[in-house]
């Protein structure tokens, strides 16, 4: 491979071009991508530039060769030393059955932190007990759990994949995602105005619905948690916080059996901008009207005003402008019965002319 050069030899050296020359590594690995191809490169090279473990004996590797199109399967424990690899070949590391992840474990629980999880086995209640337990101060009626959409950064790229292809992986999944809702929507019996708002509703969905009072009685079912989740135990201050249109807003030492009325009294009362009372329950989010509320440590009362009663300047202009909106649609709507009303009595003239002329 070192030749002597005659006079007038031409030496060309080629640029490295991935699409000729690389092998293409994805899957499980931690730096999937194209990689330079070198004379007598095996797959266990390979392996070692895109970081696989190749210790583990859990996963499988494909290797299919560019040539021939065959795929053959190994295990990672076998001696990929001698599978030698050719430009343009693919190698594809299979992830293991058991898929870990970790769960974050937020607010009133004894140790707070990370927690390692194996998709499909790991609970809830596993969880909450592997951070100690709830402390003597959580709200248990206010806990939530938060869940991560799956298209993510840490969903495992495909085969052959580099950084850039994962990040348009992505996008288009997210994309594909946003196309699915369009599309049912579209075939929805919605008006415009409430098909936006459910679109606005499935993007902003990501919590699980949960009652760890239930949750955590013996017998219970499990509740499986997913990598990426993120438990959230806010804490009980014995509190129900007061606001909207009361003349002391703030928070209230809550009472047993104590009714809307007694905690509306020691808000001070409603103001005369008062509208609707309602209750907003710490664990469901859900709104009661005073009928229905029994109020409850955690819990929220809010005073709605009165309809075109803004107490703030930008509400107050907010509300000028919504009224002259509604002024000029009803010129408008006048406008065209006048023009309509004009067409008409043309149409009645060129008609009463056209008889007489008949005459």
């Amino acid at each position: 491979y070192n030749p002597y050069l005659n006079d007038g030899d031409v030496v060309r050296v080629g640029a490295y071009d991935p699409a000729q020359h690389a092998v293409f590594v994805g899957g499980a690995v931690p730096n999937p991508g194209a990689f330079p191809h070198r004379l007598g490169d095996t797959a266990a090279d390979l392996l070692a530039l895109a970081g696989a473990n190749t210790t583990s004996g859990t996963d499988s590797v494909r290797v299919t060769s560019s040539r021939t199109g065959q795929a053959k399967h190994y295990a990672l424990t076998d001696a990929l030393a001698d599978v030698t690899v050719q430009p343009l070949d693919r190698i594809h590391v299979y992830a293991a059955v058991e898929l870990r992840g970790t769960v974050q474990v937020e607010g009133r629980v004894r140790y707070p932190g990370t927690y390692p999880i194996v998709e499909g086995e790991t609970s809830l209640q596993d969880v909450v007990a592997q951070a100690g337990g709830l402390r003597p101060d959580a709200l248990v009626r206010g806990v939530y759990l938060q869940r991560q959409p799956r298209a993510s950064a840490t969903a495992p790229p495909s085969e052959g994949q580099d950084a850039a292809d994962v990040r348009a992986s992505m996008q288009a999944r997210l994309q594909a995602d946003t196309l699915n809702s369009a599309l049912n929507l579209r075939l929805a019996n919605l008006d415009f105005l409430s098909r936006m708002y459910l679109a606005d509703e499935l993007r902003l969905s990501g919590r699980v619905a949960l009652d760890l009072s239930e949750a955590m009685q013996p017998g219970a079912a499990p509740v499986l948690v997913r990598d990426g989740d993120r438990l959230v135990v806010p804490e009980d201050d014995g509190t129900v916080l007061v606001v909207g249109q009361v003349n002391r807003p703030g928070r209230i030492a809550a009472q047993p059996d104590a009714s809307m009325a007694a905690y509306l009294t020691a808000a001070g009362l409603t103001t005369p901008q008062a509208g609707t009372v309602y209750l907003i329950e710490a664990g469901t989010g859900q709104f009661l009207t005073v009928e229905e509320a029994t109020p409850q440590t955690g819990d929220i009362i809010f005073v709605d005003r009165l309809e075109d009663a803004p107490n703030q300047i930008a509400l107050e202009r907010l509300a000028l402008e919504r009224e002259r909106a509604r002024y000029d649609q009803r010129i408008r709507r006048s406008q065209i019965w006048v023009q309509v009303g004009s067409v008409v009595a043309a149409l009645a003239s060129a008609y009463s002319t056209y008889l007489l002329t008949r005459r």
